[in-house]
């Protein structure tokens, strides 16, 4: 049997998070049991209580209230880690899984011997389009599921798989990253190592979009406000750690321009639309 770790962030938002470990649980399971790492993150709604209640075998990890989605993330997995488990599993708090996604995602990273990332693609449950997997590039599109595994260089972090080989190549996710970012500097930091990412061959479950904008990119939101948004962990790409993303991966040019145009965006939002 091989053994596997699911790890889990989570900060007030009990229905979600609950949803989610019980598709997680209702899933088959083909020769081993998941073991389930779920960082509480300063939840005030009794999130960490309430899934121990209902799901005694989680191992709930209290967090500062301030880890964001990297830093819990990172957090799960330094902990997880200490069992030395062959497996270890990315899942947001509001993806729910499909009762076969196992078989999915085992049978692929089976297929890559084991030393490849399967990024999983999920899908909104009202319109059955694709909303979160894995693309090319920055710039491309998701790669729709098509019974095949494709390479993907950009991952996102709402279900992967990450076998024990990466992970003792690549280690954690980098701790550059408080919020966003880390699951797309982990492809590519995987990438320039020779480990190649791919994307599971079917949907394995279903997770909703963020329907808007960042506050910092919406017209209607004071300057001020905006600047603020920009500058928070929530901001999807905070500007310190996105040039260092950018600064990383792709140079200096591109991560100047990066920082210059977002700016320009967070004071003047509309040119910014009458532009594109």
């Amino acid at each position: 049997m091989c053994s596997l770790a699911v790890l889990m962030t989570c900060h007030n938002r009990v229905t979600k998070t609950i949803a989610c470990l019980e598709r997680l649980f209702a899933c088959d399971f083909p020769g081993f049991r998941p073991v389930v790492y779920l960082v509480d993150d300063g939840c005030t709604d009794g999130t960490g209580q309430i899934a121990k209640e209902l799901y005694p075998e989680v191992n709930i990890i209290e967090g500062s209230g301030e880890l964001y989605w990297s830093g819990g993330m990172r957090l799960a997995w330094e902990v997880a880690s200490r069992e030395d488990y062959d497996f270890y599993l990315w899942l947001n708090d509001d993806t729910l899984l499909e009762q076969d996604a196992f078989r999915t995602i085992m049978s692929a990273s089976n297929s890559f011997d084991n030393k490849a990332i399967v990024c999983c693609s999920v899908r909104s449950e009202a319109t059955g389009l694709i909303t979160y997997g894995g693309k090319r590039s920055t710039a491309d599109g998701y790669i729709v599921p098509d019974g095949t595994c494709k390479p993907c260089d950009i991952i996102n972090g709402n279900c992967v798989l990450i076998p024990k080989y990466v992970f003792k190549a690549l280690g954690n996710i980098s701790n550059t990253f408080s919020h966003a970012i880390g699951d797309w500097d982990y492809g590519l930091r995987a990438k320039k190592l020779g480990i190649q990412a791919y994307t599971a061959p079917s949907f394995v479950g279903s997770c909703e979009s963020n329907p808007r904008l960042p506050k910092w990119c919406r017209p209607e939101i004071p300057v001020v406000e905006r600047v603020k948004s920009l500058y928070s962990p929530l901001a999807y790409a905070q500007p310190i750690p996105y040039f260092l993303f950018n600064f990383r991966h792709f140079g200096i040019a591109l991560a100047v321009r990066q920082w210059i145009t977002m700016h320009i965006r967070v004071i003047a939002p509309r040119l910014w639309k009458a532009s594109l």
